[in-house]
């Protein structure tokens, strides 16, 4: 029983970080749209059902199967899953108050490029995506395998009008940063 404690506490930690600093980011100068904001929130809400209501799981009862089990690749997800939130941790950290849940810019706006900022653009969604898989390789359902591949969809779409929003905001240093630093997965992609 501890075993789902374990996979549910860092996001319980993340979700709590975000709350408590949320009221201390600066002030919003422009904001996206609630269509644009749609666009990749809903991958995520699915992503979301799919892992946690009982009614996706009676509607589709393969979603229920698991592909593999044991304490091996338990652990081995359990360790991907705390490292992938750490880092979100971090990133959500070193982008201090210029941080928001959605495509924003923020009053007093910079460009951030240090920290894990310099190993990927968006590392925020990184380390949630390596939690996810964490969370996907701990359980072996196929149910968390699908809501990881909703929840990169998600995050693709949102960073990728991330980058639009930051290149016509910052040019030619958002241009040289994006040739510079990998977008999501550190050196590769």
């Amino acid at each position: 029983m501890y075993q789902r404690y374990v996979i549910i506490a860092p996001w319980i930690v993340l979700g709590l970080v975000w709350l408590v600093a949320a009221p201390f980011s600066r002030k919003t100068i422009q904001s996206e749209g609630m269509r644009s904001r749609l666009s990749y929130v809903l991958p995520i809400v699915i992503a979301g059902a799919l892992v946690f209501s009982r009614a996706a799981a009676a509607m589709f009862p393969w979603l229920q199967s698991r592909l593999w089990s044991g304490p091996a690749p338990y652990w081995i997800g359990v360790g991907i899953e705390y490292a992938g939130i750490a880092f979100a941790l971090w990133a959500r950290a070193h982008l201090g108050r210029l941080w928001s849940g959605t495509i924003t810019v923020k009053e007093g706006h910079r460009l951030v490029t240090s920290g894990p900022f310099a190993l990927a653009r968006h590392p925020i969604y990184t380390g949630a995506l390596v939690g996810a898989l964490g969370v996907a390789i701990a359980t072996g359902y196929v149910k968390a395998l699908v809501a990881f591949a909703l929840i990169a969809v998600g995050f693709s779409l949102k960073l990728t009008k991330e980058d639009e929003l930051l290149s016509t905001r910052f040019g030619e240093e958002h241009r040289a940063y994006r040739k510079r630093v990998a977008r999501l997965i550190p050196f590769v992609w």
